[in-house]
């Protein structure tokens, strides 16, 4: 933990930390990260209503105009064009689907097309040319068998006979106009529909006929202008476009309908665009946002607030992608992932600022945060936070809480600018520890920066401005230090760590100082002499947080210069600063705070997310909101780990907690396909492995360069 007097049952105090985290739901929905897509900008059209990704690794966007194909680099588009045959045909995109045998189905209102990779066009079958009727819906079966709902009847085309059959509906249907809204198939011959004006049937191809059977006739469902109908386990959904959606059981044929309302987990539209079903998901897209339930549409959670990454409009199509990103089609894209981390935030609790300065976990399992609104503090096994304020607490005179140290019986609260307090957690009485500039048993300033409980017993306080501090249980200043003169220590201090001889290290503004273990020598380290070995001329060092190595070498991260990696010898004396931010890649050379997980890597936090590295390898990931981190931006002094266990970094939205034993994420966080190689102006199939297939083409003497959506291999 970096800090002594903290350790901790570490199973019960972790238990107790994430499920008191927040109020509990009934079921679990994913912890979701959401931010705006780059493609949003590059497509033909801002109203996206059908996204879909082929085997390829393509992923195809449908608008209100055109067909956008993105390969993770670059979108093609493709626009309707007058007399062109081979271009994309007029009418709304219904939707792009890919059958088994790797052939591209795209459906417009007025026609269906499939898509040559090679040439780049479309064409459209023989068998569908000249339909008469507008599309409404279309599903492929296991065979690659092509369904389409039409106004008057249902359309089967095999592509292997070329044969399309139109089959009529039951003259004995009573609507006008009997269009079929959609149609979802459950196998390779049986599937249901949904007629406007007369409700959902079973359809089964039998002996070159199609039979027909009503599942319902609701008058509130028969009544709603239905849109899509989908198969989840032995439920069928309907989505409406006016009256929420149906749910009815495929066994009994009961159904339940599930409308919006004013609670949190309600639906929070009657508008229904889209229903997917991700794993043990159902996502619900709405004209008002994202819903996404557990319990078969008992509760819902609601993403419809701007804070969220997703804001309070019409969602009109949802897909997921091979590397678990999904992609929310709205006014542009949005994508989301499920988060790497837990967060702590006034979303999900009862936080009264999402400005964390400070993060303790004391040895009771209790979490404490400083906060811009006071001290907040939730024990183990509690589902809300306590909190200290001067609105509380009138002896509080600064309701900045920059710095906190506790223990069983005494938890320390340093403030901005207010000073230091001491909390007595038996008697829950508050008292202000002396101040004054002047005075032998005092501290110096009132501006608290970092708080360490050292194992004599003793509260190391550092200050801005004031040097450092060392009190009594009692609350009595034993001696406060300020920089000897001439010496380079500078009295703004940042950080403080206990070392491996039990002295103090003391990260100042100018670099790293200690005080020795019985406190009588307050000296500079060779730290920055070290970096300016290094060619490294600064007037200002800002080192902001330490932490051991698995040796006598500390890790130091920086405010504006990196993180440095400090080896020591025998006797704990520097003999080298290395910086590794470039080794690194660090997004960000702001490093905020530094701590170990239980298989010795690293993470960071900085003003760019959260690094994890391999110490002995270099190798590093960087997440930011994209992972569910949803700071972006981290605090200096705000973080804490239990040892062997989760790492809680805090920042200016709330708390990000690592969990190692739990993270999952990819290797890349999008990963999409290549759409094809250009040789010599003409277009070819995208292999799997790019070198192989060029050498095979036999032009490695004639061609320099490949040149392809993505990427770009060179002849050797």
């Amino acid at each position: 933990m970096g800090r002594l007097l903290k350790k901790v049952c570490l199973h019960a105090l972790t238990a107790s930390l994430l499920l008191g985290l927040s109020a509990p739901s009934s079921v679990a929905t994913p912890n979701l990260s959401f931010w705006t897509s780059p493609v949003t900008g590059k497509l033909s059209q801002t109203v996206v209503l059908d996204i879909f990704q082929d085997s390829s690794g393509l992923i195809w966007f449908g608008t209100q105009e055109g067909l956008n194909i993105y390969d993770g680099s670059r979108i093609e588009t493709y626009l309707p064009q007058i007399g062109d045959e081979s271009a994309l045909n007029f009418g709304g995109i219904v939707g792009v689907r890919e059958s088994n045998k790797g052939v591209s189905w795209i459906v417009t209102e007025s026609g269906v097309q499939t898509f040559d990779r090679l040439n780049r066009n479309f064409s459209t079958p023989e068998g569908l040319r000249g339909l008469t009727s507008d599309i409404h819906d279309f599903d492929l079966d296991a065979n690659g068998n092509l369904w389409l709902a039409l106004t008057g009847k249902i359309g089967y085309y095999e592509p292997e006979s070329g044969e399309f059959i139109e089959f009529a509906l039951p003259p004995k249907l009573k609507a006008r106009n009997k269009i079929v809204t959609s149609i979802a198939l459950s196998s390779s011959t049986e599937g249901y529909i949904s007629v406007a004006e007369e409700g959902i049937f079973h359809v089964e191809l039998a002996s070159e006929a199609l039979k027909f059977e009503l599942v319902s006739s609701n008058s509130n469902l028969v009544a709603s202008s239905t849109h899509r109908l989908s198969v989840h386990k032995n439920t069928l959904w309907v989505a409406t476009l006016d009256n929420g959606i149906f749910l009815i059981d495929l066994y009994d044929f009961s159904l339940r309908q599930v409308l919006s309302g004013a609670q949190r987990d309600d639906l929070p539209s009657n508008s229904i665009n889209v229903i997917k079903h991700f794993d043990a998901d159902t996502w619900v897209g709405t004209a008002k946002g994202l819903a996404i339930t557990s319990d078969e549409a008992r509760t819902f959670e609601i993403y419809t607030d701007f804070d969220e990454g997703l804001a309070d409009g019409p969602v009109f199509s949802l897909a997921q992608s091979f590397d678990k990103t999904f992609w929310i089609g709205t006014y542009g894209v949005a994508q989301a992932r499920e988060s790497v981390f837990e967060n702590i935030s006034t979303l999900n609790s009862n936080l009264l600022s999402d400005t964390i300065n400070a993060v303790e976990l004391s040895q009771d399992g209790t979490i404490w945060l400083g906060t811009d609104a006071g001290l907040a503090f939730q024990h183990s096994g509690e589902l809300t936070f306590q909190h200290i304020n001067s609105a509380s607490n009138s002896i509080l005179q600064d309701d900045i809480v920059m710095a906190i140290a506790a223990d069983t019986d005494l938890v320390w609260i340093g403030t901005f600018e207010g000073g230091l307090y001491r909390y007595n957690r038996s008697d829950e009485s508050l008292t202000k520890i002396d101040f004054d500039p002047q005075g032998a048993f005092s501290l110096h300033s009132n501006a608290i920066t970092s708080l360490l409980l050292n194992s004599r017993g003793h509260l190391v306080v550092g200050t801005f401005g004031g040097g450092i501090s060392l009190v009594e249980h009692s609350g009595k200043v034993l001696r406060t230090y300020r920089a000897p003169s001439g010496s380079g220590i500078s009295d703004r201090i940042f950080a403080l760590l206990e070392d491996k001889d039990n002295g103090i290290l003391i990260a100042h503004e100018n670099g790293i100082a200690k005080l020795s273990q019985d406190y009588s020598t307050f000296s500079e380290t060779a730290f920055s002499a070290r970096l300016r070995q290094s060619n490294i001329s600064i007037s200002a060092i800002n080192p902001v947080d330490m932490q051991h190595s698995s040796k006598n070498d500390l890790w130091v991260g920086t405010f504006q210069l990196g993180l440095f990696k400090v080896t020591r010898d025998s006797e704990l004396e520097i003999d080298e600063v290395i910086n590794l931010s470039k080794r690194l890649k660090l997004p960000s050379t702001s490093v905020m705070a530094i701590h170990p997980d239980k298989d010795g890597n690293l993470w960071l936090s900085h003003n760019a997310g959260i690094t994890f590295f391999d110490p002995k390898t270099l190798d590093s990931r960087h997440f930011n909101t994209q992972y569910g981190s949803e700071n972006n931006e981290f605090i200096v002094g705000s973080s804490d780990h239990i040892d062997g266990g989760p790492i809680f970094f805090g920042g200016f939205k709330g708390v990000a907690i690592v969990n190692h034993d739990e993270l999952v994420y990819e290797k890349n966080p999008i990963q999409v396909g290549l759409s094809a190689i250009k040789v010599m102006d003409s277009y070819l199939p995208f292999p799997r492995d790019l070198e192989d297939y060029v050498l095979n083409l036999g032009y490695e003497d004639k061609i320099a360069t490949v040149e392809f959506f993505g990427a770009e291999y060179v002849a050797p």
